[in-house]
């Protein structure tokens, strides 16, 4: 009876360390799922700003006044009309997209680095002014600027004096089908995390509920796996003891 009772004693202990370890592991997997699955989805909802700033950049190009842009140049026009007037086209363009925060022109400085032109921003301490050179552009502009000659966005977020953004160029062309410059359209960082971490809590329950049911699933199957596999130990060890 004693040897019995030890017996029992022995599988319980079995079993549970069986059980254990297979918990364990199972936990350790949904983690990973879940981080997983959450790069994913940060991943999907980046690429579809990327492709709604591509859209909006391309849309605004077409939407500039390239002959009359040609003609600003020197830092005293700004203020006149030609310059109010594309300047208020750019403020349309920026109030017709929800989450743009900046809007601006650019054209080669003369030292074949990057000049502002025109700027839909009107606060003194914010806006680029005409004939200002942009000394902290993003290396993927920086590299590409010279040679743009179509949508481009940038991969990632890039940080300059004026924040950190996520920002989409696209060149517009004058009737003779030259390059008269380079539209910018910016996107805060900021705006762009919060709609990713709204969205995330949105899904949240949706994605604890699942991996819920399939750790109580997964936990019964231990359940029973692991008194399989403590009922097969004991029995092999009840045969080494007959042995």
């Amino acid at each position: 009876m004693s040897k019995r009772n030890n017996g029992d004693s022995h599988f319980t202990a079995m079993e549970r360390r069986v059980f254990y370890s297979f918990s364990l592991l199972v936990v350790l997997i949904l983690a990973i799922l879940t981080l997983v699955f959450y790069w994913e989805y940060r991943n999907q909802l980046r690429q579809d700003v990327r492709a709604r700033l591509h859209d909006i950049v391309a849309v605004a190009a077409l939407q500039i006044d390239a002959e009359s842009h040609n003609t600003l140049r020197k830092p005293e026009q700004e203020g006149n009309e030609t310059y109010l007037r594309l300047r208020r086209d750019l403020q349309k363009i920026r109030d017709a997209a929800t989450g743009i925060r900046y809007v601006y022109t650019m054209v080669p400085g003369p030292d074949n680095d990057i000049m502002f032109v025109l700027d839909a921003e009107t606060k003194p301490d914010e806006i680029a002014h005409l004939g200002d050179i942009y000394d902290d552009a993003s290396p993927l502009l920086s590299a590409n600027f010279a040679t743009l000659g179509k949508p481009l966005v940038e991969e990632d977020f890039y940080s300059d004096k004026w924040g950190t953004w996520l920002t989409g160029y696209a060149p517009f062309y004058s009737g003779d089908g030259t390059r008269a410059g380079v539209v910018g359209v910016d996107i805060a960082a900021n705006k762009i995390l919060a709609r990713e971490h709204k969205l995330l809590l949105t899904s949240l329950p949706i994605l604890i509920f699942a991996l819920g049911a399939i750790l109580l699933i997964a936990l019964f199957i231990g359940r029973w796996l692991a008194g399989k596999t403590a009922s097969a130990i004991e029995a092999l060890r009840r045969s080494e003891e007959r042995v």
